[in-house]
């Protein structure tokens, strides 16, 4: 090249260059926008849970109190009436040995059966 041919070259970006970089930006505009939009989810998920994780809590504590109260009333029962108490004790004991009596009795008169059934 001589000294007196010049490359001119247009500092102006052309239109299609332009129309690129709105695009562009305007893609990265709501990319951000929509990633806003995600982390604002989540953080509203999170502090739904936090606060059903404190709800459950508290309402433990309170089953825990009532617990404990109900505790406390048995044990001024049985101190009033020991000789009830000893009673309420043995029948429900007696009632229980009963049901799991029963409930064993049945469970080998059926496994009794399937051996009869896979005998023949």
């Amino acid at each position: 090249m001589s000294a007196t041919e010049v490359e001119v070259r247009n500092p102006a970006p052309s239109e299609e260059v332009a129309t690129r970089i709105v695009d562009a930006t305007t893609c990265a505009t709501h990319l951000a926008h929509e990633a806003q939009f995600v982390k604002s989810l989540m953080q509203d998920s999170v502090d739904d849970r936090i606060y059903a994780a404190k709800r459950a809590l508290k309402l433990a504590r309170r089953r825990v109190d009532q617990i404990g109260d109900y505790k406390d009333g048995v044990v001024r029962y049985v101190k009033r009436r020991p000789l009830v108490s000893t009673g309420i004790a043995l029948a429900s004991g007696l009632v229980v040995g009963v049901a799991c009596g029963w409930v064993i009795g049945l469970w080998r008169r059926s496994e009794g059966r399937e051996r009869l059934v896979e005998d023949r």
